[in-house]
């Protein structure tokens, strides 16, 4: 991040391991036109992050809808089948055999 101090000179802050370093870039109208593109340029970025976590958001509320309704149609696929005399084995639907004897 750039920060233009109140006596006019721009120092530019970077992190190196747990240390925050502050650098002198420059003074002057030049040097606070760059700090302003700098903080600017930082600000943008801070915006696309926002943007792309909202878009991630959005996929992930779809996706949640997407796997409500796919349990609500399974879940009345298996009582439709049940309903005709179907039932599960091994993960597989089938129709349910008549024994002899029983009606």
């Amino acid at each position: 991040m750039a920060f233009l101090r109140s006596d006019g000179y721009w120092y530019q802050s970077r992190r190196e391991g747990n240390r925050v370093i502050s650098e002198y870039i420059g003074s002057g109208p030049f040097a606070a036109d760059l700090a302003a593109l700098s903080n600017l340029t930082a600000e943008m970025r801070r915006h696309e992050r926002w943007e792309e976590q909202r878009a991630i958001d959005a996929d992930r509320e779809i996706d949640r809808q997407i796997d409500e309704i796919n349990g609500l149609i399974r879940m009345l696929t298996a009582v439709e089948l049940m309903a005709k005399g179907y039932h599960t084995h091994k993960g597989q639907w089938r129709r349910r055999r008549n024994h002899a004897g029983s009606s």
